[in-house]
């Protein structure tokens, strides 16, 4: 009896089982950098944007000798003010925290605005909720002579990415967030 040979031109079970796994293993190795990277990213993203907008309030205050009052209850529309009728910037850049999936603030996605001083305002607050999409600082509270005590409640990347707290961009000269 004479046996065929049968060529093969496919591959086995085994060796497509091996591919997947290998590839399984490295997906699980890049998929969590590219995840703290844009995480990162995002955040860069978000100092970046806040320090544009307090270019954009020490401009409008070099043009108009005080920063603007907060007029509504609503402080996420104020930095509209720095658009119209004079440009001091071109838009007004979004916290990309802010949406659908944050918790306990409103839908809108703008930074928080606060100013503070007497009838003339003298300082400024941009406040934004961070990457655990929750806010921990009100800012209608936050002022220069309490800050001390909001330190706990900020950001620091040190913590870890998703750690708790805010970020805080603002004038006030001796504090650093």
């Amino acid at each position: 009896m004479r046996k065929k040979l049968v060529d093969r031109f496919a591959f086995t079970l085994i060796e497509l089982l091996i591919v997947v796994a290998i590839i399984g293993i490295l997906a699980a190795i890049a998929v969590p950098n590219f995840i703290n990277a844009r995480m990162r990213a995002t955040i860069a993203r978000m100092e970046a944007d806040m320090k544009a907008l307090g270019d954009a309030l020490l401009m409008y205050r070099v043009d108009n000798r005080c920063y603007f009052e907060q007029m509504g209850s609503n402080p996420h529309q104020e930095l509209q003010r720095l658009t119209t009728p004079v440009s001091y910037i071109a838009a007004i850049p979004h916290d990309p925290y802010r949406g659908s999936n944050a918790k306990y603030v409103s839908t809108t996605q703008n930074y928080d605005y606060s100013s503070y001083g007497p009838s003339c305002k003298t300082d400024w607050l941009l406040h934004g909720i961070g990457p655990d999409t929750d806010e921990d600082i009100s800012v209608g509270t936050y002022a220069p002579q309490t800050a001390d005590r909001f330190k706990t409640l900020l950001y620091q990347i040190s913590n870890g990415l998703v750690s708790s707290g805010d970020v805080i961009h603002t004038s006030w000269r001796g504090i650093s967030f």
